[in-house]
Parts: structure tokens; C-alpha cells; sequence
């Protein structure tokens, strides 16, 4: 059985000679059906019918097996959002979602279109999401069953309309093989904000675990199905969590320890023992490949399924070296060592299949006893086992293990008292009554070949859970040595002064990995490993390593540079890199400053005012308003967890107030920096037409646009003139004195006087820059202040006692929360006040009567005169 997407190689037991196997493969009930270089190949999921020939050769007729059923079963498919949310929608705002399914065995597109479904406070149409209120609106996402997928789990997606919204983004990871080192989940969220990982319901067979900062941990073979997810905070709303899931795929096995070769009439047995790593599966059978010395043919037997395996069709008299690979469903694996040369020859009434099993100093023999056909017309007497050191010059006699099996079915025999790591030759010699003496028809000889040290282990991985807490793991050595692997012995050590040296890092029994805390800051560490076996239990050589460079934890400057338009500011304590606050003072004429950081570690990042800058490197210009600035230099470690703030308090002069005029026209082009007070922030054309008594708002590219202006008229206070819009710039303007002010007949236009004190207060201006307020047709500069922190400005100021009576603007400019230009413009009228009147000292009651008639006759007049229009 397999899973669509999954590949298959085919092997198969049986069948003797040396002809050469191949298979066929015909539809079932899935199409598509074939083999292509061993693999079997098909369309779609369903059944494939499957044979396997082996043909004829110069001793056998061919064969073919009875056909075989291979079931590919519906993959699953996992969905993912490919479209982001948007950041910050709001009613009637749309949104169009789109997702993407994907298999789990491959990875790659299942071809299923999903379908959108909504609920909350929004609507679908043809595709399209449209928010009608403010609350969460919950896209859903489906895709269906098909020929070759089961129907995936749905997925949703969250959008808090009216907060600020946020989307992860997490790529699809690639299969993995079993019993390969942990890896990391790399998934982001847009609002820089963590995000954590947890193990979906998807995953079977416990394939994988997960740490909550994405490690995964590869523990069988299966599905693996990872969530990412991130909660949001005071300013993000929730994310909707991503999910991933990946096929966790069987791995090739190791090589088998060869353990003992014998020669016989056309044959070669050899003894072998498993690999210690089957990659996940079982392992389905051996490979065994005989390859002459010199000339010859290389046979290759895969009819093997166990130790020992004998490989038949040789050619007496040539000498070969075989090897021993094992098979599962990944492919086959890498081959043993090469046995010696060995050449089969007739051996009559010999034992066969000699083949010996290495232990802790013992060696298990084992052999096909006599049948009664082979005693040569004698009766059974018995077995003889003796032994010898192989390789050894000269060549030592044998010593005899055993003469004590006079059993003619025995079949093995255990040799004691041998030294592990030592290489014997053994003999079994049947003696019967017509065969009395040892002679080369009678006896049989295997080399065994003892266990070894394991490989070294491969594929180092260092994963940090944080800078300093960290796991270590790999993937196990190609040979175990012939002897399971019973651990593995770790060494985590630094020469970096200072450094907490050694660490523990602890193994589970056979577990592939170890973790490693509390190391130091800024220290190069060591990881060396070894894998042990009942062979080796300390140094063996065949150790691998790896270095981890912790995070450093430095996070001061080495230098820290201000610079103006005149040249550099002066700091004042003189910079060192443990003093973290500094002020300095400019001129009126200095607007804006650059900030230059140099990090003491060359790993640690820096911002100025929250914008990245590299260090050593001058920032961008930062803005200074008149008075008191605070610039913030942030530098963070390499380890992030470690950060320090520098403040640097900027104080610019003031400028001084001026009541000239510039000569400068409406339809000016806009000026330049806020804070100059050279000249008004003008339209780039002129101002529009406006039905609310030409309130304006300017934007940075000089474009006006009309904002409401309203006239506040309370019983016993002076009037109020209130222009722009609530979360918007905004302008109030009202008199100091209670009875200064008047208003037209309108109630759009404030009355002032020449020398009248004026109080302006606004807001929507960025909080520490400049703002300046203006009053023409020919431009009068009335001040400037710098913006507090909660946004809020105020001004008070003398109108102009030069000014003409008519219409005028007040307008204020600045920089708003994005750092462009801004200003809103409010319109009043200009008048003289009247004149004294004097009331005599003496009269009679006519006389009174006609101060009255007199005044009431001067008021008739203003309000006439307030109500006349006049150009700007």
C-alpha cells in the first residue's frame, strides 16, 4: 500500500538462477499503471495488479509470480490562505480572499479550487468580501474530495474590522525523511509580533512533535501538520492562524555489518547482522551482489530476507568479494564492506551455509546439518568446531572449540571465551565412519568478521529555542559497526574567555538529540558526538562536530554623533558608551539634525526614532521644533532579548517674532521647511471655491480642499471660530478679553481689531515638532510653538495693528503623524473699533434722549458694515 504521491520500489523474494528479474504492472481500479526503473508509476489512486519474471537462465526455466495487489489511497490536502487580510478596514471596505490546497504527501498543488463561505458583519458576492459593520468577520475556506485527495480540513481567516489587523506568513515546508535532524519553522507575522507553533490534528502516527517556537522534531514515519499562530496584543487584533502540513517519508536504511563469508560448490553465504537504522519501515529484503576479482560476471541476488543469505550461480574456481545492502521502500541502501576473496569449489559431505553472528566475546555458528544422502555410505559420528585468529603471519594452528556434537542434525554451535574486535577463522568438520580424518571434502570454513566502532554520526543541527538555550541534534551514523548503537556521548565546550565551559548536554538513551542551556553570551561553542556500541564506549575517532555562535549580548554604542546644519551639535556629558542620556542646544536656524550611532558589537542593530540605521551610518533628518526635542537611539543585541535606549534632548532656539511683510501672494508656490518662518504654506493654485466661509486644508502636495468652519456664539462669552474636523487638523480662535469679539450676520466669520490679544489652540499635528501661524493676504507671522505630547498646541498673539480692514486667513502649519507638511486655514474679518463716546457732564433729559438715539444709530451702522463682503 502507498499514498498518491508516494513512490514505490518494487522488490521481490524467490526464484533461483541467475536470470535477470523485471516486472509488469495493469490498471485496477487505478489507471496509469507501470514501471518505470523498478518504480511502480500510476495516474491516479486506486489499485495497480503487479507481477514480477525472473528469466531463464543456462540451469532454470522462467518464472513468474501470481499477481500482486498495490492499493494507492487517497492523499490528503491541507489549505492555506494566500491573500492577507487587509490592515485596517473599515465598513464598506472590500476584500477579496483567495487560498491554495496542496497535498500532504508532496507538497505540491492538489488542483482543487477552494470555495468562500462568510459569517459576522460582512457579505461574499462572486468572490468579493464586503464589510458591513464594525466586529469579526470570519472568511471560511473549503476544498473538496476527488478522484486522488480527501476533502481537506477548513480553514478560516479572521478580519477585526475597525482594529488594525495582522497575517502570518509561513511557506510550505518540504517532505521529510525519517530520522533526520530537527527543523525550523520559519513563519512571520506582519506585525512583527512572535509567533508560536503548535501540533495539528492533522498529524498521524506520531509522526513529528513541535516545541511552541516551531522546532520539529522528526519522530516517525506519517503526516506532520504544524499551526502557526499569533494571539495580537493591545494594538493587533488576533492573527488567523496558518496551518502546514508535510509527508514525513521513510529514509533509506543503513548498511548492514557483514559478520562471516564462506565459500561453497557455486555459492557464497554470508552472515550479516541488520542495519541499526531501517529508515522508518521495515526493511522488505537484501541485496547481495557477488563480484568476481578479476573476470567474470556479477551476479546480484535480491531473494534474500534475512541472515544468512547465500548467493548461488557462482562459478567454481573464480574468486569474488561480495557485499550486502538492505532494501525497504525508499530504494535500497548504501552496501556493507566487501567481504575477502572467496572461491567456490566442490566440497562434498561438508556442512552448508556456514555462517557466523559476532557477540560480546562470543561468536553463534550456524550451518545446514548433513542429510543421511551426504555421509558417503558411512553413519554419523560428529562434529568438530574449532577456531583461529585471522589475518594473522604466520598463520596460527586451530584450536579446537568442541568435539562433542555427535548429533547429526545440530546445526549451531556457540564458540566462548573469544576477544571482541578480533577477526577468526572457524571450522566444522563432520566426521563419519567412512570419513574418520579431516580432509577438505569434509570440511567447511567461514571468516567472521567482528564488530566495529559506529560511523560518525551526520548532519549536526543547531536550533535555539532562545540565544542561549539551544538543541543539538543529528542523524545517525551510515554503520552502526555490526552492534546496536547504545547511545551517544556529547562533549559542549567553548574557548572563548570567559565563557561557562563545559555544558551539559544530556542524551535520552538512543534519541538523536540533547539540549543545551545557560551558555554564554557572545562564546563560540563546540558540539562533538559520538555515537557508542558494546565496541566503543569512549573515544572512538569517528566523531563529528559543529559550532554554535551564541548571540552576543552587548547592546551599547561606541560612538554617538549629532550633527546640524552648522556642523556637529555638542553633547553634553561628553559621550561614553555607559552614560545613555545627553542634551545639546542649537540655534533657531538649525531645523533638523542627523543622528550618527556606531554599535560597540558589530551584530547589533540600531534605530533613530524608530527607523532603522546602519551603524556608523547618519540617519535621515530628524525634525526639531522650537524648544525642547527628546531623540531616542534604541540599540538592540544580537541577542534580542538585550536592548539599550539612549535620549538625546535637543533644545532649539526660538525665533524671533516678526510682523514684516514677505510680499508673497496667494497663489505662492508652497514654502518650504515648517519652522523657517519665511513664508506661509500656500496652494500650489488657487484656493477653491468654498460655501462655508473658505475654511481650507492644505496637504503637502499644496492641494486644498474645503473643511468646515463654525462660528460658537454663547450669551456672555466671546465667540469662538472652530475649523477642521474631529481626528483631523483642527484650529479654535477666540479673544482673551470676553466683549473683544464680534461676528457677522452669518455666524461665519469672527470680527477682530487691530492690537486685539488672540489665543489659537489646535491639534493633529505630530507630537515635538514645529507649528507656525500665519495671518494674510500679505503674509504677518504671528508665532510658533512646538506640538506637546498629546498633540495639542497652543499660540496667543497680537493682531497685527497694521493690517487693512476687511477678510483675512489665519492659518496654521505643521507636520502631521506622517511627516508631511499640513496646514488649515480659518477666515475672519478685520475692523476698527469705534470710537470713545463721551457723555456730558451735565444736561437736561432731552439731552440724554439724544445720547441714546445717537448710540443706537452707531450700532444700526456696524452691523451694516459686518455684513459687507470683502476681498481677500
Amino acid at each position: 500500500t502507498l499514498v498518491y504521491g508516494q513512490s514505490l520500489t518494487l522488490a521481490s523474494a524467490g526464484g533461483s538462477g541467475t536470470g535477470a528479474v523485471s516486472y509488469s504492472a495493469a490498471d485496477g481500479t487505478a489507471t496509469g499503471c507501470g514501471v518505470t526503473s523498478g518504480a511502480l508509476v500510476y495516474s491516479t489512486a486506486g489499485t495497480c495488479t503487479v507481477t514480477v519474471t525472473k528469466a531463464s537462465d543456462a540451469n532454470y526455466l522462467s518464472v513468474s509470480s501470481s499477481a500482486q495487489t498495490v492499493t494507492i489511497s487517497k492523499a490528503g490536502q491541507t489549505l492555506a490562505f494566500t491573500s492577507s487580510v487587509p490592515g485596517s478596514p473599515v465598513s464598506g471596505d472590500t476584500y477579496t480572499p483567495t487560498a491554495s490546497a496542496v497535498s500532504t504527501v508532496t507538497g505540491l498543488s492538489s488542483g482543487v479550487s477552494p470555495t468562500f463561505a462568510v459569517s459576522g458583519p460582512c457579505s461574499i458576492s462572486s468572490g468579493v468580501v464586503t464589510f458591513t459593520a464594525s466586529g469579526s468577520c470570519v472568511v471560511t475556506a473549503s476544498a473538496t474530495s476527488t478522484t486522488n485527495f480527501n476533502a481537506a480540513s477548513d480553514i478560516t481567516q479572521t478580519i477585526v474590522v475597525g482594529s488594525i489587523n495582522q497575517n502570518i506568513t509561513f511557506a510550505q515546508p518540504s517532505s521529510a525523511s525519517f530520522g533526520s535532524a530537527s527543523v525550523s519553522m520559519g513563519a512571520t507575522a506582519s506585525s512583527g509580533l512572535t509567533v508560536t507553533y503548535s501540533l495539528g490534528a492533522g498529524t498521524t502516527n506520531s509522526a513529528c512533535s513541535v516545541s511552541s517556537l516551531g522546532a520539529v522534531t522528526i519522530l516517525a514515519v506519517g503526516v506532520c501538520e504544524v499551526v502557526a499562530a499569533q494571539a495580537g496584543d493591545s494594538q493587533y487584533a488576533a492573527a488567523s492562524s496558518v496551518t502546514r502540513a508535510f509527508q514525513v517519508v521513510a529514509a533509506l536504511p543503513t548498511s548492514p555489518t557483514l559478520t562471516s563469508a564462506s565459500a561453497s560448490s557455486q555459492a557464497i553465504t554470508v552472515g550479516f547482522t541488520a542495519p541499526g537504522f531501517t529508515g522508518g519501515v521495515s526493511i522488505s529484503g537484501y541485496e547481495i551482489v557477488a563480484t568476481p576479482t578479476s573476470s567474470g560476471t556479477t551476479v546480484t541476488d535480491r531473494s534474500c530476507s534475512s541472515s544468512p543469505c547465500t548467493i548461488s550461480g557462482l562459478v567454481n574456481g573464480v574468486s569474488y568479494t561480495v557485499t550486502v545492502a538492505a532494501i525497504n521502500t525508499a530504494g535500497t541502501g548504501p552496501t556493507s564492506t566487501a567481504t575477502g576473496s572467496l572461491t567456490p569449489a566442490t566440497a562434498a559431505y561438508a556442512v552448508g551455509a556456514l555462517s557466523a553472528v559476532p557477540g560480546d566475546t562470543v561468536v553463534d555458528l550456524s550451518w545446514t546439518a548433513l542429510t543421511t544422502a551426504q555421509l558417503g555410505g558411512g553413519s554419523f559420528t560428529r562434529y568438530e568446531v574449532s577456531y583461529r585468529a585471522a589475518g594473522v603471519s604466520p598463520t596460527p594452528a586451530w584450536t579446537l572449540a568442541t568435539s562433542a556434537l555427535t548429533t547429526q542434525s545440530t546445526s549451531s554451535y556457540r564458540v566462548t571465551g573469544l576477544d571482541n574486535g578480533t577477526s577468526y577463522d572457524f571450522q566444522v568438520v563432520a566426521f563419519t565412519s567412512a570419513n574418520t580424518a579431516e580432509i577438505a571434502g569434509n570440511t567447511a570454513q567461514v571468516v567472521q568478521y567482528p564488530s566495529t566502532v559506529p560511523g560518525a554520526p551526520r548532519t549536526l543541527t543547531v536550533l535555539a529555542s532562545t540565544p542561549t538555550d539551544v538543541q543539538f541534534s543529528w542523524v545517525a551514523p551510515l554503520s552502526d559497526g555490526g552492534a546496536t548503537i547504545t547511545g551517544y556521548t556529547t562533549t559542549v565546550t567553548s574557548a572563548t574567555t570567559g565563557a561557562t565551559t563545559p555544558i551539559t548536554c544530556t542524551v535520552s538513551g538512543t534519541t538523536p538529540r540533547c539540549d543545551a542551556s545557560s551558555l554564554t553570551n557572545g562564546a563560540v561553542y563546540t558540539l562533538t558526538v559520538e555515537a557508542t556500541n558494546r565496541m566503543s564506549t569512549g573515544s572512538n575517532g569517528n566523531v563529528a562536530s559543529t559550532t554554535y555562535n551564541v548571540p552576543s549580548s552587548v547592546a551599547t554604542l561606541s560612538a554617538l554623533i549629532v550633527t546640524g546644519s552648522a556642523g556637529a551639535v555638542t553633547l553634553t556629558p561628553t559621550f561614553d558608551a555607559s552614560t545613555t542620556s545627553y542634551t545639546a542646544s542649537v540655534g533657531y536656524d538649525v531645523s533638523s539634525v542627523t543622528v550618527t550611532p556606531t554599535t560597540t558589537a558589530a551584530a547589533a542593530t540600531v534605530t533613530v526614532e524608530g527607523t532603522a540605521v546602519v551603524s556608523g551610518a547618519a540617519s535621515g533628518s530628524v525634525p526639531l521644533g522650537v524648544g525642547a526635542n527628546s531623540i531616542e537611539v534604541e540599540v538592540t543585541a544580537s541577542d534580542i532579548r538585550f536592548t539599550e535606549t539612549y535620549t538625546v534632548a535637543v533644545t532649539r532656539a526660538a525665533a524671533p517674532v516678526s510682523s514684516g511683510s514677505s510680499g508673497v501672494g496667494t497663489d505662492a508656490v508652497p514654502a518650504a521647511v515648517i519652522g523657517d518662518d519665511l513664508e506661509p504654506f500656500q496652494p500650489t493654485l488657487p484656493a477653491p471655491e468654498t460655501d462655508n466661509g473658505d475654511a481650507l486644508y492644505i496637504d503637502e502636495q499644496g492641494t486644498a480642499r474645503s473643511t468646515p468652519q463654525q462660528l460658537l456664539v454663547r450669551p456672555g462669552s466671546t465667540p469662538s471660530l472652530i475649523v477642521g474636523e474631529p481626528g483631523d487638523l483642527m484650529i479654535t480662535l477666540r479673544a482673551n478679553e470676553a466683549d473683544a469679539t464680534s461676528h457677522d450676520d452669518a455666524q461665519t466669520r469672527l470680527v477682530l481689531r487691530r492690537e486685539m490679544s488672540i489665543s489659537a489652540d489646535g491639534s493633529g499635528f505630530m507630537p515635538g515638532t514645529a507649528v507656525e501661524l500665519w495671518m494674510f493676504s500679505s503674509p504677518h507671522f504671528l508665532g510658533n510653538t512646538t506640538v506637546s505630547a498629546d498633540g495639542s498646541w497652543t499660540i496667543d498673539f497680537v493682531v497685527p495693528a497694521a493690517l487693512p480692514d476687511g477678510q483675512h486667513h489665519i492659518q496654521a502649519e505643521g507636520t502631521n503623524a506622517i511627516g508631511s507638511v499640513r496646514a488649515i486655514r480659518a477666515q475672519v474679518l478685520i475692523e476698527q473699533a469705534p470710537p470713545p463716546m463721551i457723555l456730558p457732564a451735565t444736561g437736561n433729559r432731552d439731552a440724554v434722549t439724544q445720547w441714546s438715539l445717537l448710540l443706537a444709530a452707531l450700532g444700526a451702522m456696524l452691523m451694516l458694515r459686518s455684513t459687507r463682503r470683502r476681498p481677500a
